[in-house]
This record gives C-alpha cells, sequence and structure tokens, in this order.
C-alpha cells in the first residue's frame, strides 16, 4: 500500500506493488480485478485491498466473473511505472 504525502500524492512502501485497476462504469474494472486477486493469490502473493472485496461481501463465485469478462471482452492496457529510491549517496541508489 501507500501513504499520502505531498498533498494527495503517494509514496510506495518497500517491497510493496500498487494495482490500480480503472475505467468506465462498466466496462468490466471488477472483474479483471477478481482474477488479478485470484492469480496472485493462486501463486503465494500477499492481495491487500483499501476496502472488503466486495465481491467476497456478495457471495459471488469466480465463475460469474469469467462470465463478465467473456460479456464484456474488456482490453487491459498494463504499465509499469518506477519510482526510484531516494538518493542515498551508494552507487546505484536512483537506478
Amino acid at each position: 500500500m501507500t501513504e499520502e504525502v505531498n498533498g494527495g500524492a503517494t509514496k510506495p512502501k518497500r517491497n510493496h506493488v500498487d494495482i490500480t485497476i480503472s475505467g468506465l462504469t462498466g466496462s468490466g474494472k471488477s472483474a479483471i480485478m477478481s482474477e488479478v486477486i485470484v492469480a496472485l493469490r493462486a501463486i503465494g502473493i500477499e492481495v491487500q485491498t483499501e476496502k472488503e472485496w466486495r465481491y467476497e461481501m456478495a457471495g459471488r463465485s469466480g465463475d460469474s466473473f469469467t462470465s463478465d469478462i467473456e460479456d464484456l471482452n474488456p482490453v487491459v492496457t498494463i504499465r509499469e511505472v518506477n519510482i526510484p529510491y531516494p538518493s542515498s549517496g551508494r552507487k546505484g541508489a536512483d537506478q
């Protein structure tokens, strides 16, 4: 997760990777989020969400997400953004 700094900007915590899923209402964001969470947990990665995962609350099964994705046929764009560590005077610290 991240911590808020500079009036809304975020600074990642060490050894954390943030994933943001965004799109228009009805575009398949929640279905994609479900699949990402399931895939990451399946390979043993701890997944934290900012809010309780609402589909676990609603009792939806993974199968319903698959059909949502099939129906919506979303296109997903993945970007990697590198945030360098602050300069510490050691070689390679800014890379």
